[in-house]
């Protein structure tokens, strides 16, 4: 196993991972980015009330995906080649050809099936109250969510909502 001050700060789990990996590879190397990663994730995931499940970590799929050459992996600086051809034919093609996209907050979705809460909580009278935020800069940013404006404000508009939210059922 490796060896230095960094594993020493290592979960259990994530000191197995390397034990049952490393004899396979005769190297810790290639672990080495997984392992750093999984306590942040763990950590962020239970700090937010979230289960994280990591499915790709299996003992034999991380050996065997470790053992394909890395010209299969990305092809024309695509990534996830070797999954999104192994799962053709059981997910649909629009879901295997789509770019990688990143994990986001709520967004317009969110806002506009919970259109009643954020009238009621981003309102002038009660985004004054709380002192939270500038009235002029929330109405603003309503208004421009509402027209379609040219930036997405939904990100402040959520952030907003749960700000308020949270006083409510924290600080009353």
């Amino acid at each position: 196993m490796c060896q230095g001050s960094l594993t020493q700060t290592w979960w259990p789990v994530e000191k197995y991972v390397v034990q049952c990996l490393t004899p396979t590879l005769g190297s810790s190397d290639g672990y080495l980015q997984i392992i750093l990663n999984l306590p942040l994730a763990d950590k962020m995931s239970m700090a937010n009330s979230v289960e994280l499940r990591t499915p790709f970590l299996d003992h034999d799929l991380v050996n065997f995906v470790f053992r394909i050459p890395d010209k299969y992996k990305i092809k024309a600086l695509k990534e996830k080649q070797v999954l999104k051809e192994s799962m053709r034919g059981f997910l649909p093609g629009s879901i295997c050809r789509r770019e990688k996209q990143p994990l986001q907050p709520p967004g317009k979705w969110f806002i506009d099936s919970a259109s009643e809460l954020v009238s009621e909580y981003l309102s002038e009278n009660v985004v004054r109250e709380k002192g939270y935020f500038n009235p002029r800069f929330i109405e603003k940013v309503l208004r421009e969510y509402g027209n379609g404006g040219r930036g997405d404000y939904s990100g402040v508009v959520v952030v907003a909502l749960f700000v308020h939210l949270w006083d409510e059922i924290f600080m009353q």
